[in-house]
């Protein structure tokens, strides 16, 4: 994919999924010094990770002072399992490249829909919003109030399903198939046969998540737009499909929508993949700092 890319950097963010990962906000005494943060929080830290320490990696950010707790800072808590970690830093260095930074795909996500604001009724602010990322074999359903991720939801569901059922409904291995879902050629049952039923499971998988959403806490209230992204939002008419299924607007994301793109760029590719890239644009948007 880099040397595909042309890209001339070599230092990379990456992301563990977020079903793969521990996320807890803890609090810590305010009176706390910055530089004994780091000892407390690895003190505590075993109270809520089911795995061995020595198997774990972690980190954690300060989010400020508790609402709940005046004398409490609110810090989240991040871990994984370290072998989650050095799969993905082994890809890079196998590329050539050097990993500098892991996120979680759910904060990275959070991090990418700064890009979609333009999609958003008065740009997220004040607002309640669903994205649905599609991805191969993983969908993330997030929910952002004020643009910040309230409620997140993985699940195993995406693309390579489809991939798999053009591939036996038509004899095909699985790279024509692929190939045959995004540039066409299927016989003319295709649509009624394949990809429709497929529609219906990817909106009776958006109206599970929302339910168990709206479940999920006395305060809940639908979303007023969804987003569709992924590579499954390129099927034509399939965020209009689930908007009016579930009764929500609903569009396909196009996180690319306020950028320049470069002259040596081609246009119809970028735009083609752009739903596909949410998480990398949220990892892209990070420092290295």
């Amino acid at each position: 994919a880099v040397k595909r890319s042309g890209a001339a950097t070599r230092d990379v963010a990456i992301a563990i999924s977020g079903d793969a990962t521990i996320t807890k906000v803890i609090q810590l005494p305010r009176s706390l010094k910055s530089g004994d943060i780091e000892g407390q929080v690895e003190l505590q830290a075993d109270q809520y990770i089911s795995h061995p320490m020595d198997e774990v990696a972690y980190d954690f950010e300060v989010i400020g002072p508790s609402e709940r707790d005046p004398d409490a800072l609110d810090v989240l808590l991040v871990a994984t399992r370290s072998e989650n970690v050095e799969q993905r830093r082994a890809a890079v260095t196998a590329a050539g490249l050097t990993t500098c930074l892991v996120d979680v795909e759910p904060f990275a996500l959070e991090n990418a829909c700064r890009l979609l604001t333009h999609q958003m009724p008065d740009g997220g602010e004040g607002r309640s919003i669903a994205v649905v990322d599609f991805g191969a074999s993983s969908t993330t359903f997030s929910i952002l109030r004020n643009l910040k991720l309230i409620y997140t939801r993985d699940f195993a569901f995406g693309g390579q399903q489809l991939t798999e059922e053009i591939m036996l409904t038509y004899g095909l291995s699985i790279e024509e198939a692929g190939r045959a879902k995004k540039e066409g050629g299927l016989p003319a049952g295709y649509q009624a046969d394949v990809l429709d039923p497929f529609i219906d499971d990817m909106t009776q998988q958006v109206s599970r998540s929302l339910q168990f959403y709206m479940a999920s806490g006395s305060s809940r209230e639908q979303p007023e737009k969804m987003i569709i992204c992924g590579g499954c939002a390129n099927i034509p008419g399939v965020a209009e499909v689930i908007g009016s299924r579930v009764g929500i607007p609903a569009e396909k994301g196009d996180p690319f929508g306020q950028m320049k793109l470069s002259p040596r760029a081609r246009a119809s590719g970028v735009m083609r993949d752009a739903t596909a890239l949410l998480t990398a644009c949220g990892l892209a948007l990070r420092s290295f700092d």
